[in-house]
């Protein structure tokens, strides 16, 4: 497997599973667009790699590793009910599955709180992942 297919799986499963079925304003990695301006919910999706390396002697077959981190932000004020369902749904769409070649790993939130961007509160959801290629 490729990094750009990879990312496309998890890009893919993030927005079929997340942003689509809960209508939810997702900007994706190197996606110009701004965050909405009227303090409605919104996310970030993004995908960090960690170190490649090789799992079988003699065979040029890698892991491929990282955590996709989707940061969802909500107006301050309102409470964190809304968000909270949001990131639980994030959670229950990454913890554990395996689809298109990619594991994933124990998805678990972080609660940020109030963002310095802007008035959001913010909670992570970070979903680690492992996929395996083998070179020809």
């Amino acid at each position: 497997m490729t990094y750009e297919a990879l990312h496309n799986a998890i890009r893919s499963r993030f927005k079929t599973l997340v942003a689509d079925v809960l209508s939810l304003a997702t900007i994706y990695d190197n996606d110009p667009t701004k965050p909405p301006t009227d303090n409605s919910l919104w996310c970030r999706f993004t995908i960090l790699d960690g170190q490649s390396r090789r799992i079988v002697n003699g065979i040029p077959e890698y892991r491929l590793v990282g955590v996709a981190i989707a940061q969802l932000f909500g107006p301050i004020g309102a409470g964190d009910k809304v968000l909270q369902q949001k990131a639980d749904a994030v959670v229950s769409a990454f913890r554990s599955q395996s689809a298109d070649g990619v594991r994933y790993g124990d998805a678990y939130e972080q609660r940020v709180g109030q963002t310095r961007e802007g008035d959001y509160y913010q909670i992570n959801v970070a979903c680690p992942f492992a996929a395996d290629t083998q070179e020809a």
